[in-house]
């Protein structure tokens, strides 16, 4: 087991000096959050008025609750596109065969790169945030940082399970990905990331439970938003662990069966 988590400790931190090596990127990244967190500030100015009545749930400003939005989004955007990502990258520079010959397992090398990318798409969530406290006035006194953290392992976990079903396609299949798009799509409009549910129509709302990223974003924003603790948030913990089990088994099963067939069919390294 230690020597596992070693050497997913190992590729996270090749992954981690690669991205950290582009200094331009990683500048940019935080360009990228500023102007995001001011273009969403200046919306919510625009149509503040017309939404406090169904933004009260969760203390009323509307550019609270979507700056949490816009930065809880992209650990469903990453869960969906990091282990294909790193997959491909690898296939693409001709390394994959190479590691997939070492006596790291190709799961516990694809674990690590996506350790990485989870951690720094955890430092993009607090620097957005950050930008919104400092910049724009964004109240967290009252915030149970507790169950913001309970919320926000629990929802990684059932997100990594998604990616690793969306990573076992861009292994096997190379180009295309329809579950990143079908997916992350009809979460992005059903899971609350820019609009309150209860703005979705009563035959459309139902649909939204499907989807991780809504009992996230419910249970962060009540969290952050209202000081909710952790007993006050049990049943959207409770939903992301059952989605956690379910997806973390789903997501390895897939894994390996993509694995085997490219390993069967020596496409390995096909690109």
């Amino acid at each position: 087991m230690t020597r596992t988590a070693g050497r997913m400790l190992a590729a996270a931190v090749k992954e981690m000096k690669l991205t950290v090596s582009y200094r331009l990127s990683f500048f940019m990244s935080l360009v990228s959050a500023l102007m995001g967190a001011t273009m969403f500030f200046f919306l919510s100015r625009l149509i503040q008025g017309g939404a406090e009545g169904v933004l009260q749930r969760y203390g009323g400003s509307y550019f609270a609750f979507v700056i949490i939005g816009i930065a809880f989004q992209s650990y469903l955007n990453l869960s969906m596109d990091a282990l294909g990502n790193s997959l491909r990258s690898e296939q693409l520079l001709g390394t994959l065969e190479a590691v997939a010959v070492t006596p790291t397992p190709l799961t516990v090398f694809a674990a690590g790169t996506a350790l990485w990318q989870f951690l720094f798409a955890s430092y993009r969530v607090v620097v957005y945030i950050l930008f919104g406290v400092l910049l724009f006035g964004l109240q967290l006194q009252g915030a149970n940082f507790l169950s913001a953290l309970l919320i926000m392992v629990l929802s990684i976990l059932a997100f990594s399970g998604i990616g690793a079903i969306s990573g076992s396609f861009i292994l096997v299949y190379k180009q295309g990905n329809p579950i990143r798009w079908l997916y992350g799509g009809a979460a992005t409009l059903l899971g609350g990331v820019y609009y309150p549910l209860s703005m979705l129509p009563d035959w459309l709302r139902p649909f939204s439970v499907l989807f991780p990223i809504t009992h996230s974003l419910e249970g962060m924003r009540m969290a952050l938003l209202t000081g909710a603790p952790p007993s006050e948030v049990l049943t959207q913990l409770l939903i992301l662990l059952v989605f956690a089990l379910v997806s973390l088994p789903a997501g390895a099963l897939c894994f390996r069966w993509a694995l085997a067939k490219v390993r069967r069919d020596g496409t390995l390294s096909g690109y």
